[in-house]
């Protein structure tokens, strides 16, 4: 196996397994805990009426929200920009 294309993609094959499992470390921690919904499903949640409360800070790539449903979940958020409708959506949703 001396073929030298062989080496070479044998050697970004492991790169890119190594880029991947990175990746899906950070994925695996934003998501751990607590249940974690992409941002059109928590919008779904809120004009649902299945938002009880609901903490919005600026975080570390974009706007970080924190809710708890009405069931008692404790769920949370990214949005890349705060959605100026939100605020509304949140109040007139209860």
């Amino acid at each position: 196996m001396n073929n030298p294309w062989f080496s070479k993609i044998a050697v970004w094959l492991v790169i890119g397994m190594v880029l991947f499992t990175v990746f899906k470390q950070f994925d695996n921690r934003t998501g751990a805990g607590s249940g974690y919904l992409g941002y059109s499903d928590f919008l779904e949640e809120v004009r649902s009426n299945r938002i009880k409360t609901a903490t919005i800070q600026e975080g570390q790539g974009g706007t970080e929200i924190v809710a708890v449903t009405t069931d008692d979940r404790r769920i949370k958020t990214t949005a890349t920009y705060l959605d100026r409708g939100l605020v509304g959506d949140l109040i007139a949703n209860g």
